[in-house]
This record gives C-alpha cells, structure tokens and sequence, in this order.
C-alpha cells in the first residue's frame, strides 16, 4: 500500500484518489482532504458526507469509490451527480449508511447492492433512478430505513420486501410501480412509517396490512387500488395518519376503524365507497381532520361524530348522506370547516354550518332520515320521533300505528312547534311485536305520509331523559333549568305519567 502525508499524517492513496476524483469531475479547486465532512481511522476513510455549501458535486460518481472498502458511512445531499449508480459499490461491504438523495443519478439500482449486508440506512431519495427494485434488496436484512422516493422507477414491489425484518421506515412514493402491494408486507411487524402514494399499485389492500401493529403512518393514496377496506385496519393501534384517498376502493368503512384510539388524520376521500359511516368512529376522540368527500357513502350523518372534541375540519361533501344534520357538531369546540354540500341532507341545518350547499331534499320523506328514542319502546309509553323534516309552516298531523290489521290512532304532542321533532304517546293497546307507524302531514300534497317500522317490547328499559321544554305564555322553549310552579313539557321514557305527579330530582334534592 502506498500513502500521501498531510500535515505529519499519513492517507491511503486510493482512498485519497477517490476524493480526488470527484474533485476533478467537479471542476472544484480544493484540495482533497477538504471535500465535504471526513473521518478517518487508521489512514483509511470511514465517513464522508457531501453536504457543504459552495461545493457542489457534479458529473458521474468515480468507479475508484469501490476502492475506500474501509467507508462505513457515505451520504451526498443536494449535489449534481449524474449517470447511474457504479457497480463497484458493491466493495463497500462495511457501509451501514448510504444515501444519495437530490441529484440526478439515472439508470438503475444495481442487483450488486445486496452485497452490503451492513447496511441500516439507505436513502436514493429524488433522483430519476428507472428500472424495477432489484429482488436481491431483500438480502439486505439490517435495513432499518429504506427510502426510494420520487424517481421513475417501474415494476412491481418485490415479494423479497418482507424479509427486511427489521426495516421501521419505508418510502416508495412517487415513482411508477405497479402490480399489488405483496401480502410479505404483513411481515414487517417493526415498521412505523409506509410510504406507498403517487404510483399505478393495483389490487386490494392485503389483509396482512393488519400485522404492522408498530405502524404510525400509512400512506396509499394517489394510486389504483380497488376491492374493499381490510377489517384488519383495526389491528393498527398506534396509527396517527391514515391516508388511501383517490383509490378506487369500495364497500364500507370498517367498524373496526374505530380501534384506532390514536388516528389524528382520517382522509379516505376520492374512492367509491358505500355504505354508511360507522358509529364507531365517534370512538377517535384525537381525530382532527376527518375526509370522506366524493364517495357513494349513505345513511345518515353518525350523532357519533359529535363525540370528536379535537376536529377541526369535517369533509363529508360529494355523497349520497340523507337525513338530518345532528346538531350536536355545533358542540365540537375546535371544528372550523364543516362541508356537506351536494348530499341529500334534510332542513333544518345547525347553526354552525355556514353553508349547507346544494342539497337534494326530494329523498327527505324517506323512513331512514328519522327514527324514534327509545328504538324499542312499550305500549302507553311516550316517545320522540327525530328527524322529520315537515317544512314550514309546521301544521296539523297525526300518527298512526299499524298492527295485526289495525290501526290505532296516537296521541300526539303538537306542541313545541318545531321541525326536526314529534312527541308521540305509543298506543296502550298495541303488544309485543313488530308494529308500523305512519305520519300524516295535512295540508301538505306533497308529504302525505311515510311508513316506519319499530318493535314493541314488554319489559321497558331505564328512563332516558331527552329535553325540557318549559312554558313562557307564549310557547314551549327549551330550558337547562327549572323553578318550582314551572309547567313544563318532558320528552323521554320514564317522565310522562298520563297526568300524574313527576318527581324530578338532582344531586339527591
């Protein structure tokens, strides 16, 4: 071996020689042992990092680079090199580093590469690198972070992906591959951070998606994905950013989802999903930005959504939701962007909605868009029927309840006079069993009546106690508290007496 001195220390000439040469290819007028940030170790180069400023690499990388087989890191940020990878990096056989990330290398990642069984990091991030994945990166099983992001490269993702046990970040977005992503990806049960968006992937979301309980950010959107959401989704307990937005899935939203204590970021939007939204999502107490515009999603709006103290922009717009806006969003403290425009959503709409868009509300007389508490009620009990849509002026109705061939008329509570609410006395003679009711609109040609069905039970539940409405002279108002003498009207099971003394008690007294 032969050395060159600098200030009483000795070099390796063919480490010195790589330096060098990149010198020279960059036309820079330095000398050697100043290029970028070095370590050295016995005579040998260890570490090189390639990111000072005023001095900008360019040109090829020098096949000499084989040559400094002692190098254990070696990282070029932002610098100009071009030409492809040289295939006499596979004699860095003591890298654990190696990141070429922000310039211009082309060409593909040589099948050599999985001789640096060593490696921990590696990092091509934004170059125009094409070709496929070579299978052989499945050698490299130390891999904690592999990141090929923002290149050309084509092909599938390989199979030999799920033998990198150890790999915790990986990034393949934006590229052009294509196939399905593998079903060996459930076996990176250490990863944190998957990158998959902007590429041409196909195929379902692989049930094996569900292993990666380690997983913090999952991001599929942008690409070509169809068949339905794994109900292992839920498996991903500490998951913080969800995205697969401008995919082609479709079926439903999981239950399951609402495993996901941890979600901050929820965007499924752009799909083709059906179905109606899970109550458990009410389950995300920490969501702040909930996406599911342009879909195919029905039903109604979840009350559950009221529960998401932490949202701050709800964007349901662009489906097919039908029924009434529950009110309790105007309770959520943070939430500054409500869009719900172009569904099916019935009046009258919550005061925190700033627009409400266009609606179509030819499909508000349906029996989905409103139901009755308690959902299984006993004969002689009064209930509330909620999310009736009568528009305005409020007038004459009755209700009728079908059963067994018989109809029998309902006592109703016309007053308070409000749109979206009936208090309805369920006729003593009714029994057990499956009984309809029919709300009838007089006056009113255009809503004459609908049809719901409900069960009647023979044992009642608990009292559950809805609102009070207290009487001013000249009309019923809700109220938050009330004074002795006060009349007042009580919506709910367990209060309605027929007439009859109610005892309402707070805190003991």
């Amino acid at each position: 071996c032969s050395y060159e001195q600098y200030d009483g220390e000795l070099y390796l000439k063919t480490d010195l020689q790589f330096l060098k040469d990149m010198i020279s290819n960059s036309n820079l007028s330095i000398g050697p042992l100043v290029l970028g940030s070095q370590q050295w170790k016995d005579s040998r180069l260890t570490q090189l990092e390639l990111t000072k400023s005023g001095q900008s690499l360019k040109g090829e990388i020098p096949q000499s680079v084989g040559n400094v087989v002692q190098l254990t890191s070696l990282i070029s940020k932002k610098n100009k090199f071009t030409g492809s990878i040289p295939d006499t990096i596979k004699n860095l056989t003591n890298l654990t580093h190696l990141e070429i990330s922000e310039g211009k290398l082309s060409g593909g990642i040589p099948e050599t590469i999985s001789n640096l069984t060593s490696l921990t990091n590696l990092n091509f991030y934004y170059n125009q690198l094409t070709g496929s994945i070579p299978e052989t990166i499945g050698n490299l099983s130390s891999l904690t972070q592999l990141n090929l992001s923002i290149n050309q490269l084509t092909g599938s993702i390989p199979e030999t992906i799920g033998n990198l046990s150890s790999l915790k970040e990986l990034r393949l977005d934006t590229n052009q591959l294509t196939g399905s992503i593998p079903e060996t990806i459930g076996n990176l049960s250490s990863l944190t951070y998957l990158n998959f968006y902007y590429n041409q992937l196909t195929g379902s979301i692989p049930e094996s998606i569900g292993n990666l309980s380690s997983l913090t950010y999952l991001s599929l959107h942008s690409n070509e994905l169809t068949g339905s959401i794994p109900e292992s989704i839920g498996n991903l307990r500490r998951l913080t950013h969800l995205y697969w937005y401008d995919n082609k899935l479709i079926g439903p939203i999981p239950e399951t989802i609402g495993n996901l204590s941890k979600l901050k970021v929820l965007s499924s939007a752009g799909n083709e999903l059906t179905g109606s939204i899970p109550e458990t999502i009410g389950k995300l107490s920490g969501l702040t930005h909930l996406y599911l515009f342009n879909n195919q999603l029905k039903g109604r709006i979840p009350d559950a959504i009221g529960n998401l103290s932490s949202l701050k922009e709800l964007h349901l717009n662009d489906n097919q939701l039908r029924g009434i806006v529950p009110s309790n969003l105007c309770n959520v403290p943070n939430l500054s962007v409500i869009e719900l425009a172009d569904n099916n959503l019935c009046p009258s709409y919550p005061t925190c909605v700033a627009s409400i868009g266009n609606q179509n509300i030819s499909k508000c007389h349906f029996p989905d868009i409103y139901d009755i508490s308690p959902d299984e009620p006993i004969s002689g009990q009064m209930v509330t029927l909620t999310g009736i849509n009568f528009g305005s002026p409020f007038d004459a109705t009755t209700v009728n309840f079908y059963q067994n061939e018989t109809v029998t008329e309902g006592f109703l509570f016309k007053t308070p006079s409000i749109e979206t609410e009936l208090f309805v006395r369920i006729p003593s003679v009714l029994t057990t069993g499956i009984c309809t009711t029919r709300v009838s609109v007089l006056g009113d040609s255009l809503m004459t009546s609908w049809p719901f069905s409900f069960n009647v039970k023979s044992v009642p539940d608990g009292p559950v106690l809805r609102k009070v409405y207290k009487n001013f002279g000249s009309g019923w108002v809700a109220v938050n508290t009330i004074t002795a003498e006060d009349t007042i009207l009580v919506s709910g099971y367990g209060i309605d007496t027929n007439g009859g003394t109610v005892f309402l008690s707070k805190d003991g007294k």
